[in-house]
């Protein structure tokens, strides 16, 4: 069974290289995103001297991430999310594969789907250079956890679709919840920066969003705290916000199995 995932993937990157060579704009396309591209990481030359509080990226990074995971979890409990296309569901569901193993074929799909939405990010190396002094790697990084929470947010959405759409109270029931503790952290770190000596101000808030605080809100606290980690060498924060980013995807997975 997972043979047969497995060959089905690679015929569908097969296809997708063969198309590739025989629509020779496509391969024009590629090569103007590349070259548009190395044009950002030459225009981002320089010391790479950050101009700015380097604690600010990670607080904006964790902030935009926090904020997509609202948007697309809030359209999932009104429409779901799907991560099969219709011959996905001509070809994989009448097979004999089991339903598990199908799920993580979507999830695999989707996730490298989510990672691709993010590529837009490449082209801010300019004024992230110029302003934080990241390097190419944290940006890479940068990108790698705006799929991670919009994979993230796809997967909950699914979940919670799946488990309340056929019950409104349910349905209020949970989305009380994914709200209500999201909304409890940001106003406990509005509170923090509100109660900081001067006010509240940009810095104040930067300090309450490096604080551990922020860095225990689900998604956008532990996607900063990442960053944050990497951009500090600070591994085993990475390595810790990782792995509890890591188990609560296992934990919805396992419920939507």
């Amino acid at each position: 069974m997972k043979s047969a995932l497995v060959y089905l993937l690679m015929t569908r990157l097969k296809a997708q290289l063969k198309e590739l060579v025989r629509k020779p704009a496509r391969i024009v396309y590629l090569v103007l995103v590349v070259a548009l591209f190395a044009v950002a990481l030459l225009g981002g030359g320089g010391d790479g001297g950050a101009a700015r509080d380097a604690r600010e990226l990670p607080a904006l990074a964790g902030a935009f991430y926090g904020l997509m995971f609202v948007i697309l979890v809030g359209a999932g409990f009104k429409n779901g999310a799907s991560m099969f296309t219709l011959a996905d569901v001509n070809l994989i569901f009448p097979a004999p594969i089991r339903a598990r193993a199908a799920l993580y074929y979507g999830l695999f799909r989707q996730f490298g789907a989510s990672l691709l939405l993010g590529l837009f990010l490449l082209f801010q190396y300019g004024w992230l250079h110029s302003l934080y002094g990241v390097g190419v790697g944290v940006l890479i990084l940068i990108v790698a956890l705006y799929g991670v929470s919009v994979f993230l947010a796809q997967v909950v959405a699914m979940a919670a679709y799946s488990l309340t759409s056929m019950s409104p109270r349910r349905r209020a029931l949970a989305e009380g919840l994914i709200y209500g503790v999201l909304g409890a952290f940001l106003v406990a770190v509005l509170a923090r920066a509100a109660l900081a000596p001067g006010g509240m101000s940009l810095s104040s808030l930067v300090d309450a969003a490096d604080s551990p605080l922020f860095r225990l809100m689900p998604v956008a606290g532990w996607t900063a705290a990442m960053l944050r980690g990497a951009m500090t060498g600070d591994f085993i924060m990475l390595a810790a916000y990782a792995a509890l980013t890591a188990a609560f995807l296992i934990a919805v997975v396992v419920l939507i199995a």
